[in-house]
């Protein structure tokens, strides 16, 4: 599964996932990514399909710049591509998933769809970079992509980090490491890893630990 913006990873992610079904021809990639796009009830939050982009035509001022993005995922046999959900529909998607991939090329802060992939039980393969590893608490499998970054964010958005500017050994980690924990998702070991990252999230991660965390430093101020 992969949830986030576009520009935070969207690019990179196709070409290493289609490197992953060379080895798992029926592995499926659930990709929950847009700036507008609204898969509504009316739909039954249903995969895009063709049909339905064509049916768009007030892009947001960023999506236009990833339509055949876009239209790759709805036209590859191994990706559902959903756009936005409401979050009800993500986490049962989340809890039915076994990695989260987010070959990150921002430098996230406190990423909440890294720590809510966690709560539901999701390995999380991803990039060592801004506060990802301060996130996952080292639970994370974390690579360096070795990026450069501009000083804009508006030049991020519209030109993100495509694959052959991401470290190989970078790339050569996350499909390797995505191997080992599909090969063995159901051993004991896994499942352990999995029980105490979830049960990490659930008792230092939620909302009320952070209001409790922040009414303590208010009252050191």
């Amino acid at each position: 599964i992969f949830v986030s913006s576009p520009y935070r990873g969207l690019l990179p992610l196709l070409p290493l996932f289609d490197r992953l079904i060379a080895h798992y021809p029926t592995l499926r990639l659930k990709v929950f990514s847009s700036f507008h796009i609204e898969n509504t009830k009316k739909r039954h939050y249903l995969p895009i399909t063709n049909n339905y982009m064509q049916s768009i035509y007030n892009y947001s001022q960023y999506d236009k710049y990833y339509i055949n993005i876009y239209n790759y995922m709805i036209n590859h046999s191994n990706i559902d591509f959903y756009g936005n959900v409401p979050q009800n529909i993500l986490f049962q998607h989340m809890k039915s998933s076994m990695i989260m991939l987010y070959p990150c090329t921002f430098p996230e802060t406190c990423c909440t769809s890294v720590l809510e992939a966690m709560a539901n039980r999701c390995f999380v393969i991803s990039s060592d970079m801004g506060a990802l590893r301060e996130t996952t608490n080292d639970m994370g499998y974390l690579y360096d992509p070795k990026l450069k970054y501009s000083s804009s964010v508006i030049d991020d958005v519209l030109n993100p980090p495509k694959i052959e500017s991401i470290s190989p050994e970078y790339q050569t980690n996350i499909i390797d490491k995505c191997k080992e924990l599909l090969d063995k998702y159901y051993s004991d070991d896994n499942q352990l890893y999995l029980n105490k990252q979830q049960q990490y999230i659930l008792s230092s991660c939620l909302w009320s630990h952070k209001v409790e965390i922040m009414k303590k430093y208010l009252k050191k101020l």
